[in-house]
């Protein structure tokens, strides 16, 4: 599911040299371009917070280092933290009970 965001967020920054590598089960975005890593960090969070707009999903974008002719950033989409379901166990913390007050 999450690699539809991934798309997207690649999409949006077409013109820039995007790869896009999964180490770790961590997104990595290895970006070519002579920006400096703060300005395109604006620019990867002002794409995913398009993407992420009326979603209950959140992102992260963290820079990891800068190399020769780019820069790396660690990126992710990150699910809801809340219960989104019952589980029929009657936990305190109950979905059904939270919509009902």
């Amino acid at each position: 599911m999450f690699n539809m965001y991934y798309s997207s967020l690649i999409q949006e920054l077409l013109p820039l040299q995007v790869e896009k590598r999964f180490i770790s089960g961590f997104c990595f975005l290895y970006i070519q371009t002579e920006l400096p890593a703060e300005q395109l960090e604006r620019l990867i969070n002002t794409f995913a917070a398009r993407i992420c707009h009326n979603k209950k999903i959140t992102y992260e974008c963290s820079p990891v280092r800068s190399i020769t002719g780019g820069h790396i950033f660690r990126m992710r989409f990150l699910p809801p933290s809340g219960k989104m379901f019952c589980c029929g166990n009657e936990c305190t913390d109950c979905v059904r009970e939270i919509r009902k007050k």
